[in-house]
């Protein structure tokens, strides 16, 4: 228990040294952030009754000089309720709540029948209709009348209502609640019940307005706990009303209008309004801006990871706005290239496309911005790079369309000269022998595919030969694994020596070959002969 109480004092401590404000989820300060302000105005309402035992309000010229603190002090809540209808109506309309329309609306006929308050005020001059505390009364009730329903349909109107409220038709609903309290004040004095009778103060009719004031702002408290957990300004919300209904409790007490509870209900009234157009402010003009100078931080971080992604790519990365000129190339482009960023920013792509190609790259650029493929990124077939010394390259090329006019496309570029190496060589031992270099019997077999359609087609008859060496094994196992590899490639070379160019030659493995004689004579007897005069002249050979 003793170390809870020891931490909520020193949590009470740093809150109030504005050092417990930390970020939401969303961005916004923790409700922690206003706690101060409610801790200054629980200090300030308890230490109302002692400021009454002041020496300044029992001072003899004190209530000579209450009209020039009553109209400064008005003044001032006039102008603040002014600059909250200016925030409030005319802020950054896409960061506001719909609601601040209605707050803004209301609060202008605050402002209005605040100041129709001031100049109504007992000793000040004659307006219109001379002034009276009844006169004055009105013009104050009707304020805070409409000033407590701004506030319940600010808290009340639902977010999830998307549509914002009139802003004509609820200016001339408050402009209307100006006119008809005016008229009532003015015009009509002597219908409305007397609200104040010189030498005994306020009636019973004003002190039941008065606390109707207080309900309406009892019951704006009460939906601003239960809306605490959506909001992060419900403290300073709360700290607000307390000065309102303490300001309000202060005016139904009071004797005379230039007592001193009045002089306390204004302290109220005006630190009320502070409250309110400070949250008014920080949520419709301050918030926003903190959260796109974080937007914009974080967009700054996004662009240097990306930046950092751009320049370790292993690939070239290029950029071409819809003219075809470069616009941003990553430092794997320099590698490929050679070309320095300067030397190629702002330049027609086509510099890096070699001159015999750059008119058929410019046809086809154009073809993919007018018949774009429908999946967002595609593979070209390999093209050709032109370094900056003018030699050329195997490149593949993955390109990115732009999904706007004004965006860019880019193009992965990828120096394929290894990979083409690579698959040659995959290729060529595939279908060849690695040690003769002759065809092997997966590429035998294709050739005595094509000798056979063409021996069909030709009507002329082929010959297929089957050689294999004697003793091989035995000279293999005496003369070593060397000797014996250099007597099958010896054996390649006499028998490629030996039959036509367009001969086939392969090894079936081991040591064995086999010779693929096309095209010899349309006679089989004739062509049986000329494929036993190849063989002997093979095996002489040999």
């Amino acid at each position: 228990m003793l170390a809870q109480r020891e931490f909520s004092l020193v949590g009470l401590w740093r809150c109030l040294r504005g050092r417990s404000s930390q970020p939401n989820a969303d961005g916004s300060a923790m409700a922690s952030e206003h706690c101060w302000i409610v801790a200054l105005a629980v200090i300030a309402i308890a230490c109302m009754p002692f400021v009454l035992l002041l020496p300044i309000f029992s001072a003899p010229g004190f209530r000579d000089s209450y009209l020039a603190f009553h109209v400064a002090a008005e003044l001032a809540t006039v102008i603040t309720a002014v600059l909250i209808f200016n925030v409030g109506h005319y802020g950054m309309a896409e960061q506001r709540r719909a609601a601040s329309y209605i707050l803004a609306s209301a609060f202008l006929a605050v402002a209005m029948l605040d100041f129709l308050h001031t100049l109504s005020y007992p000793g000040m001059p004659l307006f219109v209709t001379p002034n009276t505390p009844q006169k004055a009364i009105v013009f104050w009730l009707g304020a805070r009348y409409i000033e407590a329903a701004g506030l319940l349909a600010w808290l009340l109107w639902p977010d999830r209502l998307t549509n914002r409220p009139a802003r004509p038709v609820l200016l001339a609903a408050a402009l209307a609640w100006v006119t008809m309290v005016t008229l009532a004040a003015m015009v009509f004095p002597d219908a409305l019940p007397a609200a104040y009778v010189a030498g005994s103060g306020v009636t019973a009719v004003k002190v039941a307005l008065e606390w109707g004031v207080i309900a309406m702002f009892v019951a704006a408290a009460i939906v601003v706990v239960w809306l605490s957990r959506h909001i992060s300004y419900w403290r300073a919300l709360l700290a607000m009303l307390v000065f309102m209904v303490g300001s309000e409790l202060c005016f139904m007490s009071d004797v005379r209008p230039d007592d001193v509870t009045d002089v306390l209900g204004h302290i109220g009234k005006l630190a009320a309004f502070f409250l309110l157009y400070r949250i008014v402010f920080v949520q419709t003009m301050r918030r926003p801006i903190e959260a796109l100078a974080v937007a914009r931080a974080g967009l700054a971080e996004r662009e240097a990871r990306l930046r950092q992604i751009l320049d370790g790519a292993p690939e070239g990365v290029v950029g071409v706005d819809a003219g075809g000129i470069i616009r941003f190339v990553n430092p794997m482009m320099t590698a490929l290239f050679g070309y320095e960023p300067d030397e190629i920013i702002g330049k027609p792509v086509e510099v890096l496309v070699p001159e015999r190609l750059r008119t058929i790259h410019d046809a086809n650029r154009d073809r993919h911005h007018h018949y774009p493929w429908p999946n967002p990124m595609g593979l070209l077939n390999e093209k050709v790079g032109c370094r900056s010394d003018g030699s050329e390259f195997p490149a593949e090329v993955s390109l990115q369309l732009a999904h706007d006019p004004g965006g860019l496309d880019v193009a992965f570029v990828r120096d394929v000269t290894d990979k083409r190496r690579q698959e040659e060589e995959l290729r060529w031992r595939a279908n060849y022998d690695e040690l003769t270099g002759l065809p092997n019997r997966r590429l035998l077999n294709d050739r005595l595919g094509h000798a056979l359609a063409g021996s069909r087609r030709s009507r002329n008859y082929g010959a297929l030969l089957f050689l294999d060496l004697d003793n091989f094994k035995y000279l293999n196992d005496t003369r070593g694994h060397y000797v014996g590899d250099r007597l099958l490639i010896e054996t390649s070379h006499r028998i490629q020596a030996n039959v036509r160019g367009g001969d086939t030659v392969a090894r079936l493995g081991g040591d064995e070959f086999v010779v693929i004689l096309e095209d010899l004579s349309a006679d089989l007897q004739e062509a049986a002969i000329q494929a036993r005069l190849v063989g002997e002249k093979i095996r002489e050979s040999l």
